[in-house]
This record gives C-alpha cells, sequence and structure tokens, in this order.
C-alpha cells in the first residue's frame, strides 16, 4: 500500500517542517508501506527545494486559490492508494499513522 503524506504550507518555515517531518518519521514501517512526502509551498514565487533532513518531493502551487484547490492539487500529485494531509504546524503524537491507517487496513 501506498501511502502519501502532504503537506501545505505558504512560507517556508524550516523548523516547523522538521519538527512535523521528525514526529512522522518514526512511525513509518518502510517495510511495510510505500511513502511519499509531498511538500506543497503555496507561492507565486517558486524556492529552491528546501534543505530538510528528509526524502520528500517539492512541488510549488499558486497562491490565494483557497484550501479546496490547495488540497486538489495535493491529490493531483500524489501517487498514494492513501492521502494524508497534515498542516506545516503540526506534529504528531505516538500511533498518530498507525491509528489513521488502521480502518482502513481492516477493512
Amino acid at each position: 500500500m501506498k501511502i502519501s503524506i502532504v503537506v501545505i504550507f505558504d512560507k517556508f518555515r524550516k523548523e516547523k517542517l522538521t519538527r512535523l517531518l521528525s514526529s512522522i518519521n518514526p512511525q513509518l514501517d518502510r517495510n511495510k508501506f510505500d511513502l511519499e512526502t509531498l511538500l506543497m509551498h503555496e507561492s507565486n514565487k517558486r524556492l529552491e527545494k528546501p534543505d530538510l533532513p528528509f526524502e520528500f518531493s517539492y512541488i510549488n502551487i499558486p497562491e490565494k486559490q483557497g484550501i479546496a484547490f490547495n488540497r486538489n492539487q495535493g491529490i493531483k500529485y500524489a501517487k498514494g492508494d492513501i492521502i494524508i494531509f497534515i498542516d506545516d504546524d503540526c506534529w504528531v503524537q505516538d500511533l498518530w499513522l498507525s491509528s489513521l491507517l488502521k480502518p482502513l487496513q481492516e477493512d
């Protein structure tokens, strides 16, 4: 099963993205799941690919199109069977990912 984690942000905040990805990373069982992380930058000015200590794809999308547009862009670029959206200023608790996936794996 392929899982896409989509993070949409409008301002590059390295410390917040690092905190988020650091909280998710220990939960990723790469033997069980094929995973991709997409950083969707909502801005009319493209950045160079941010320097973060994690593997990810960087995609620039037009700004001020609204959350529905942004998420649809995430869906457009994601290759996962399951797509998870999370904000860049969040971080997750232990078992967050397995709690999200468990009902989908059982049915």
